[in-house]
This record gives C-alpha cells, sequence and structure tokens, in this order.
C-alpha cells in the first residue's frame, strides 16, 4: 500500500491572513492572460526594479496555472502585494514540507508532466505481474460492477465475495478463492445494520466460504452503513467529489485494499439524471483515482426495466475491468423453490475459465450451487441444433414458428438460453432471424463483448 505523509491543509500554511470570499480560499490563483488585469496595471505603475521584479513573479504564477480549467480558478480579493507575498509563501510552504510527490501540491499550483514510454522500455521493465485478488477474474487494483434486478441476490453475492476477500478461502459452488486476505471497506447505502449482521451469520453459519479464516475477517472487515449512522445528516454522496475525501482518507489510514459501494443508486444522490453520461465523469475519476492508488473497487447496481442490462448511461461500463450480470430465469429453469440466476461475464479481462462461464446458480442454505439443466430441456436442444445447422436464413416470426415447431416466446427463451450459456454465437442468430426482439438484441450485444474481449478504458481524473 502506498504510504501518504499527514501534511498541514493548504490554508494553514498560506497566507491564512489575506481576504478572501469564504474561508479557505487564500492561495493566489489566477490563469493566463486574466493575470494581467489582476496585477499588470499596479506592477508598470511602480517602475524601475518594483516591475521588474512583479513581472517576474507574475511570469512563475502564469507559468504554475497554465492549463488550469476554469472550473480550478477561483478569484483573488487580495493587493498586488499581498498577491506576490502569499505566492512566496507557498513556495516556501512547499519546500519546507519537501513535497515532491504532486498529490501534495495544492490543485492550482500542480504540474501534470505526462510520462512517455518506448516499446523497448517497456518491454525491458522489470514489472512484477499484478496479483489475483478473487480468483480467476478479479485482479488487484481491478475495478468490477455487479448488477441485477431486485430481488435476485446481488447485495447477497457481494457481501459473501467481501467476506472471502476479507477472510481468504473459497465461495462454494462458484469456486471463486482467495488466497492472501486484506483489508475491505463495504459501503452500503441501503441495508438496515441487523439485517446486514444476519446475513454475514447465514454465510458463517452455512459454511458459504469453504477456510474462511474467521479471526482474519474480523479485523479485516469494516462496514460504513447509511443506517448505521447516528444520526440522519446525509451519507457519502459518489456523485459530488468533495465526498471522495472521505472514502480515500479512511482507506489510504486503514490500509483498504478493497472498497465495495452498495448500491450505485442510493450512494448518488445529488445524480440528477443516470442517462447523462457527463454527471458518471466525477464517479468514474474517483474509481480511476482509486485504481491507480492499488485499491480495487466493487460497485453494486441495479438492472433496467427490462432486466437485461444495467440502468443508465452506457459511460458507466467505461471505467470497469469487470462486468457481471445476475440475469432472470426463465419459466423452464427457475424451480421456484429457492433464490435461482443466471450468472454472466458480460465484461471480463480475465482469461476464460469453467468458473467464468454463464451459469444457472441457486442459493441455496449450504451456499451456492450450480443448476445444470441443459440437458433435461428438450426444448433448448432442439433450438440450439436448429441454429448451429444454419440452414434458415432471416426467418420472420412466422417462419420461425414453423421452422422450429415452437411458438415465438419458446423460441425467444430458448435463444436467450443458448446465448448466455455459449451454446450458440451471436453471428448464427443473427443469420437465422430477422427481427429479434429488444432483449434477445441484448443479450447479442453482450455475446459480442464476450467475444471481443477487453474494451478501452476511458479513465477520467477531477
Amino acid at each position: 500500500m502506498t504510504e501518504y505523509k499527514e501534511v498541514k491543509p493548504v490554508t494553514e500554511c498560506v497566507a491564512p491572513e489575506l481576504p478572501a470570499r469564504e474561508e479557505g480560499l487564500c492561495e493566489p490563483l489566477i490563469k493566463g492572460d486574466a493575470a494581467a488585469t489582476m496585477v499588470g496595471g499596479a506592477a508598470r505603475s511602480k517602475g524601475g526594479d518594483a516591475a521588474n521584479e512583479f513581472n517576474k513573479t507574475l511570469r512563475e504564477v502564469r507559468q504554475e496555472t497554465k492549463g488550469l480549467n476554469r472550473k480550478d480558478v477561483v478569484p483573488f480579493l487580495g493587493t498586488d502585494a499581498e498577491l506576490v507575498e502569499a505566492y512566496e509563501k507557498h513556495q516556501e510552504w512547499q519546500r519546507v514540507n519537501q513535497l515532491d510527490d504532486a498529490r501534495y501540491v495544492p490543485e492550482p499550483f500542480r504540474k501534470r508532466q505526462l510520462r512517455l514510454t518506448s516499446a523497448g522500455e517497456l518491454l525491458d521493465a522489470d514489472v512484477p505481474p499484478r496479483e489475483t485478488m478473487l480468483w480467476p477474474w478479479f485482479k488487484v487494483g481491478d475495478a468490477a460492477m455487479i448488477y441485477a434486478p431486485a430481488g435476485l441476490g446481488k447485495s447477497f453475492l457481494t457481501l459473501t465475495i467481501a467476506m472471502a476477500v476479507a477472510g481468504g478461502g473459497a465461495i462454494k459452488g462458484l469456486n471463486w478463492r482467495v488466497e492472501k486476505p486484506v483489508r475491505v471497506l463495504f459501503v452500503d447505502g441501503e441495508m438496515p445494520t441487523p439485517d446486514l449482521r444476519e446475513r454475514m451469520k447465514t454465510i458463517l453459519d452455512g459454511g458459504w466460504i469453504e477456510g474462511l479464516d474467521v479471526e482474519a475477517l474480523r479485523r479485516n472487515f469494516s462496514l460504513f452503513a447509511r443506517l448505521g449512522q447516528p444520526d440522519d445528516d446525509g451519507f457519502v454522496d459518489l456523485a459530488n467529489a468533495e465526498h471522495h475525501k472521505i472514502i480515500g482518507s479512511h482507506a489510504a489510514k486503514a490500509g483498504v485494499e478493497l472498497v465495495i459501494f452498495d448500491n450505485l443508486s442510493t450512494l448518488t444522490e445529488s445524480m440528477e439524471d443516470e442517462n447523462n453520461s457527463v454527471q458518471f465523469r466525477v464517479i468514474n475519476g474517483f474509481i480511476s483515482k482509486l485504481k491507480r492508488r492499488g485499491i480495487s473497487v466493487i460497485v453494486v447496481h441495479h438492472a433496467n426495466k427490462e432486466g437485461f442490462a444495467y440502468r443508465g448511461s452506457s459511460a458507466i461500463a467505461v471505467i470497469y475491468d469487470s462486468i457481471v450480470q445476475l440475469g432472470k430465469l426463465s419459466a423452464d429453469e427457475d424451480d421456484g423453490e429457492a433464490t435461482r440466476f443466471r450468472l454472466s461475464f458480460e465484461k471480463s479481462r480475465a482469461k476464460r475459465t469453467p468458473e467464468t462461464a454463464s451459469r444457472v446458480v441457486s442459493m441455496e442454505s449450504f451456499g451456492y450451487a450450480i443448476a445444470d439443466g441443459v440437458e433435461r430441456d428438450e426444448k433448448l436442444a432442439s433450438v440450439v441444433r436448429i441454429v448451429k445447422a444454419g440452414e434458415h436464413k432471416r426467418l420472420s416470426k412466422r417462419n420461425a414458428e414453423a421452422a422450429f415447431g415452437l411458438n415465438a416466446l419458446t423460441i425467444w427463451k430458448k435463444v436467450l438460453i443458448g446465448l448466455d450459456k455459449e451454446l450458440i454465437e451471436a453471428d448464427e442468430v443473427r443469420a437465422m432471424f430477422s427481427c429479434p426482439p429488444a432483449d434477445v438484441k441484448a443479450a447479442l450485444h453482450r455475446a459480442d463483448l464476450r467475444a471481443s474481449g477487453a474494451e478501452d478504458d476511458e479513465e477520467s481524473d477531477f
């Protein structure tokens, strides 16, 4: 884990006596040509050495603040002399505190230096491989999203993952394993604390995690719950950049290596529109910052009304290394006796293994179990056989019913299962049917994501 120095806030070190619009805004901040309107006139009126000194300092300030976004610049209300004095005090404060790392420099004076690496340097570099946090699909520094419709068990699965990472062991049935327990911070936005405790006891008493070190779990697992707070004065808002400091500060001090947010809807109160990609830049920027510090992230989210995709803008997905969907089952697959769902990886940078294949999962009293119902489903076998044969092209709804000997609703259900289980390919389905319904189109999109592997990350900073 990266260690962070304890330093005084800039407001305690840089000209605190200067006038400002509000408390804390006392650094000298100017941008580009706007500097001329702030100090230029006074500098010219002084003449001689004084003018030269002002101009020299002004050039330094302009160079330090070059390229800043306008939103990062606040007006300085002091005199010209106080501006120069404050800047010089900032330089001295930076020298005294030996702030070599850019993270410790106040944002308005931060220099952004981009590092270029040649192919030769990259190939010759002694770069150790990243460790796996949750085998086989989640590595140290990864970010993942788990989404599902309400009531399918996404929070239960995420809590099980959190306990396994904190205490080590293997999640029964899924065979996802943790070799090295690490500290976990679980941020919950909706569950009452007694309910969370009851779920943890269910997982422990039922032996859902084989080889779990309970003492390590007790040390490594931290809960930060909305309904566990002493008052109702608000909670963490991931859409508010100021609130990121709460999570980042605790993670750094406690040595947290995995942060889980459950769930995105209850932890983004200030977000006005989930379909607005711009509003997700702040959240994605925060996740990106945690990843750069070596802190892994799992975010729980809701499915849309149809249940076949996550809710909100597609910009949500770009920051994640893995996207896991818990999908509803068809009537043929759901026995109604236990909570069951189809677990699918829509996106994964990890190597494909049987543990990451699309599977029907059942939540039992003893943990998770894999429900294998393919062989018993004769209709599914028939649909898969006909699709794979490829003898029919661009079938309409009526022609499809004649070719398969089934009604259209049953055909689409079996096609969905075949795609999710990777029994048939997306191109085969597109070639056979002229106009598949929306849920099949969504399944085709997921199949394309699996086939293409990793998507390009669009990391955002703030």
